[in-house]
């Protein structure tokens, strides 16, 4: 087995070929996580982002709904009161 010497510990270990490898893995296989982790976090925000806009639109679309709600109910008001005009109950004329 042929070893290679790690230069920057002071002691000066020395790897085998297969356990620098096994480091050189180890270390992909972090920044590889790290990237996703990055990339997971990105997405995360997107979708907080996207469901905060949706949250708005339906609050819009529910303050909307409520004022049409209020314009029918006046413009029933005002029909029963025409109604009433036009057929005032038995006894009241």
């Amino acid at each position: 087995m042929q070893a290679i010497s790690s230069k920057s510990d002071p002691q000066l270990h020395l790897w085998t070929r297969a356990e620098y490898h096994q480091m050189a893995e180890a270390k992909s296989n972090k920044l590889e996580i790290r990237a996703e982790i990055a990339q997971l976090k990105a997405d995360r925000q997107q979708s907080q982002e996207q469901m905060e806009q949706r949250a708005a639109e339906i609050a819009e679309l529910c303050q909307r709904q409520t004022e049409r709600d209020v314009r029918f109910n006046v413009l029933l008001d005002e029909i029963r009161v025409l109604i009433r005009r036009q057929f005032p109950p038995e006894g009241t004329e």
